[in-house]
């Protein structure tokens, strides 16, 4: 009985692993180069912050949350979807905390910001930004505010506002990738991310 629940544990574990991989977790570059880009392929840069609001006393805040990316040719995401099965990939900052720098490598196309998640609740969103073949482009500093409430269950949080904007500082992001990749960063192109209403 004992061997079955270490089984049962272990494959929990390598289930967990596949689909945490599966679902794209945080990811950056380790080298800025466009020599490293397929002819497909372009560099987004953006910074990501929040700031998380309790409305009630007593709630417990998310620890972080997750900004969800995908490609717009994939298509609107079924309202049903779980978030630990959410179609495409995200980016995590702690919960109150950033700007949290990051360079994502991808195919060129239209993407969009779909969904935050905390606290394991999913919540709709829509900012939008183009990525271009062979070029680096800087999208801005995406500032998510959170508002919590109390949810069902004592003491935990859900979402009870969502807010986004996109700020502007190139020469700060400028002078932070080069601190990151000091073998040189290729020019910056410019091209601010869209938060569309909803």
């Amino acid at each position: 009985m004992l061997l079955l629940s270490r089984l049962a544990v272990g494959l929990l574990i390598a289930s967990s692993a596949l689909l945490a991989q599966s679902c794209g977790g945080p990811q950056t570059v380790a080298r800025l180069s466009l020599n490293d880009l397929e002819t497909n392929e372009g560099f987004v840069v953006f910074r990501l912050l929040n700031s998380e609001m309790a409305r009630d006393p007593g709630v417990i805040w998310a620890r972080d949350f997750r900004l969800h990316y995908r490609p717009l040719s994939a298509g609107p995401l079924d309202a049903s979807t779980s978030s630990l099965k959410l179609r495409g990939r995200y980016v995590a900052v702690e919960a109150g905390g950033g700007p949290q720098l990051h360079v994502l490598k991808l195919s060129g196309g239209q993407y969009t910001f779909s969904a935050v998640v905390a606290s394991l609740q999913e919540e709709p969103i829509d900012i939008r930004f183009e990525v271009m073949n062979g070029q680096v482009t800087y999208i801005g500093d995406l500032q998510i505010d959170i508002v919590t409430r109390l949810g069902e269950v004592a003491g935990a949080s859900r979402i009870d506002r969502l807010g986004a904007a996109v700020r502007w500082a190139p020469e700060e992001v400028r002078a932070e990738l080069a601190r990151r990749y000091p073998d040189g960063v290729p020019a910056l192109r410019l091209r601010q991310a869209a938060v569309m209403a909803r």
